[in-house]
């Protein structure tokens, strides 16, 4: 399906595949091996050296990407919301969405945001970790670090403007005045 619209009219299909399958919803390998085809679909597709191809094969080359990103979007539902039921709680929330979180769950799925994410976690898989590391954190310690810096900057830009530069131009003036002086009395007492 396009994005922004649904395949759901076709929900009934997609849970009997899943549910003969299991293998589909439990390997994380038969999600990563479409993945993998997906992203080599594109890589071929920006491959500069490729002859030109047929409006007709352009076409079902469309359709065939966007074919593996459903597929990508559907298998990922479920771990990308955290539905411990699968698919199948996946597609019983967002056919008939009662709850705000039903209605973003499936706004992305509409959007098909779950099958990006997992196109961006297998085309970096060292982001994921480094994502998934930083999501179980719920300190805001980085942010307290920041706003500690820019207070120090500030508390030290106020106390410049209010007690003057510390190498001013007085100070300077002051000692060239009395140096010259100085040199100007003692080369008149000579």
């Amino acid at each position: 399906f396009e994005e922004g619209e649904t395949n759901l009219q076709r929900h009934p299909q997609l849970l009997d595949l899943v549910r003969q399958n299991r293998w589909l919803e439990e390997d994380p390998g038969a999600m990563e091996l479409i993945c993998r085809i997906h992203n080599l679909h594109m890589k071929s597709e920006e491959d500069e050296g490729r002859p030109p191809v047929a409006p007709a094969q352009e076409k079902l080359e469309n359709r065939f990407r966007h074919m593996c990103l459903s597929a990508v979007n559907t298998l990922a539902a479920s771990k990308k919301a955290g539905c411990t039921g699968g698919l199948l709680e996946v597609i019983n929330a967002i056919c008939t969405p009662k709850t705000p979180q039903a209605q973003e769950m499936r706004l992305k799925w509409q959007k098909k945001e779950y099958g990006k994410d997992a196109l961006f976690d297998s085309l970096f898989p060292d982001l994921k970790q480094f994502k998934d590391d930083y999501d179980k954190q719920d300190s805001w310690w980085d942010i307290w670090l920041m706003l500690g810096f820019l207070l120090l900057l500030i508390a030290g830009l106020a106390a410049v403007f209010f007690y003057g530069m510390p190498m001013s131009s007085k100070t300077a003036t002051t000692t060239t005045t009395v140096i010259t002086t100085a040199m100007a009395t003692g080369s008149a007492t000579s």
